[in-house]
């Protein structure tokens, strides 16, 4: 058996902490969603913490763009169809715009509300002045934007998984899960 062939050590750890923001990401709106009216400063602390992560995935992202562009990646593996590596190269390229539009979207929903928030407490966002329909546009785009992300988040795992126990295609051990064969 040959060796599969691994993304580069950056793109691994860059996609890592990627999944560890998101999982934080949807923590925190899921604080703020349930505290929001029983305990509303511990649902602000939730959502600060929410635009902190937002503005730090936004760099990473950009980072990780940058890094992919300049990094070679490795073939998929051999004998996939055509229509499973559109959907190997669709799949991850959304993901990718998904999470470089989600912060945007929510900063701009804030800003369009003029609402002082600020990365970490010591990075000030801009602030528009008061327009509230941009903000229930960035709002509805944010909101629509993470059910996106969430059904292809299921279906990213889900073909990982799908070929890991059905193919036997060595997909985990690219991004660096298990051993290479």
């Amino acid at each position: 058996m040959t060796a599969v062939a691994r993304y580069p050590a950056a793109l691994r750890l860059l996609h890592w902490l990627v999944v560890l923001l998101v999982a934080l990401q949807l923590t925190f709106a899921l604080i703020n969603a349930i505290y929001y009216e029983r305990t509303p400063g511990f649902a602000e602390a939730a959502v600060q913490a929410h635009i902190s992560i937002g503005v730090l995935l936004f760099g990473l992202m950009l980072l990780r763009l940058g890094v992919r562009l300049t990094r070679p990646v490795p073939p998929l593996p051999e004998g996939m169809c055509r229509a499973k590596r559109r959907l190997a190269h669709a799949t991850p390229a959304a993901l990718n715009v998904i999470l470089v539009a989600l912060p945007v979207t929510g900063w701009l929903k804030l800003a369009a509300l003029g609402y002082p928030a600020s990365a970490f407490g010591i990075l000030p966002l801009p602030v528009f002045e008061f327009m509230p329909d941009v903000a229930r546009r960035a709002r509805n785009a944010h909101e629509l934007l993470a059910l996106a992300l969430g059904g292809l988040l299921v279906l990213h795992v889900g073909a990982a998984l799908f070929h890991k126990r059905l193919t036997g295609a060595a997909v985990l051990p690219r991004m660096g899960i298990g051993q290479t064969p």
